[in-house]
């Protein structure tokens, strides 16, 4: 009897181990990151064409962005980020190297499905067997204030307003025109994992920046 109780003690354990380890692979966790460039223009040079209604594909942007040949032109400008596959919601502020400055990006988001994806903007032929719809999912329309930010020279964003355009999901922002507050914009992507940026005015050089959780 002891050793049948034993036994049935130790099976339990393997179960009880077994559980807890299976709760805690799937809890919920939370992703810490830093504000990240998403975009970046320059005044001094011209601003991206909006996308006109057939240029709404990811192979499309890229071969925008490869005819454009570098970034002193618009279209140069543009931008795509692959958005982690821990990220759920993102958010947006803006850096920028003059008080007052103006700075609007329209933001288009696309799925590329799981599985290895292109990461960097920089390589663009790499990227060339991953491609999705892109949906205009709004305009950010940001005042660049005057507190310092932790990047040399750049100030951040006062105030945001957030346009929403073709998506389902509603965009959320903080911020006011006092010049000593910050501001950003949020949205939940629905399981989006690329979006893409571009930049149409830019009064003083800016940045684009993203953080997610």
């Amino acid at each position: 009897m002891k050793k049948k109780l034993l036994i049935l003690l130790a099976v339990l354990s393997v179960f009880i181990v077994g559980a807890v380890r299976r709760a805690q692979s799937a809890k919920l966790v939370t992703a810490h990151i830093t504000w990240q460039v998403a975009e970046a223009c320059t005044s001094a040079d011209a601003e991206a064409t909006a996308l006109a209604v057939g240029e709404r594909t990811f192979q499309t942007v890229l071969d925008i962005i490869i005819a454009a040949g570098d970034r002193t032109t618009g279209d140069g400008e543009i931008e795509y980020f692959i958005v982690p596959d821990d990220w759920n919601q993102v958010k947006f502020t803006a850096i920028g190297i003059t008080n007052d400055g103006t700075y609007t990006v329209d933001v288009y988001s696309g799925s590329l499905g799981i599985g290895p994806k292109n990461t960097d903007s920089l390589p663009k032929a790499a990227a060339r067997n991953d491609d999705t719809n892109l949906t205009h999912i709004g305009e950010l329309a940001f005042i660049i204030g005057q507190q310092v930010s932790t990047t040399s020279g750049y100030e951040m964003a006062q105030s945001v307003t957030a346009t929403a355009k073709d998506s389902s999901a509603s965009w959320s922002t903080a911020g006011t025109v006092d010049s000593d507050r910050t501001c950003e914009a949020r949205i939940d992507l629905l399981g989006d994992n690329l979006l893409v940026f571009v930049p149409k005015t830019c009064s003083a050089n800016s940045k684009l920046l993203v953080d997610a959780y």
